[in-house]
């Protein structure tokens, strides 16, 4: 293996039962434990992940975002 690239973007989306970053970097802390993915989809936990299956840390790329979405229509609570 000579490198791996990985999707680390739309982890969120419309699909998603609360607004979210997309390509969060870490967990948000305030995340409800029940949704899926609270704890896992971000940037940091993915690497973690494929480290911690045996994949060298600098045969790792990460696919970074450059682009961002708007949400309308949501309460503040979400």
């Amino acid at each position: 293996l000579d490198q791996i690239n990985l999707m680390t973007y739309d982890y969120n989306g419309v699909w998603s039962k609360v607004t979210a970053p997309h390509s969060a970097l870490f967990c948000d802390p305030r995340a409800p434990k029940e949704l899926d993915g609270a704890g896992t989809f971000n940037i940091h936990s993915t690497v973690k992940a494929w480290t911690h299956a045996g994949v060298e840390p600098q045969k790792i790329i990460i696919g970074a975002a450059a682009y961002g979405r708007e949400v309308s229509g949501v309460t503040p609570t979400d």
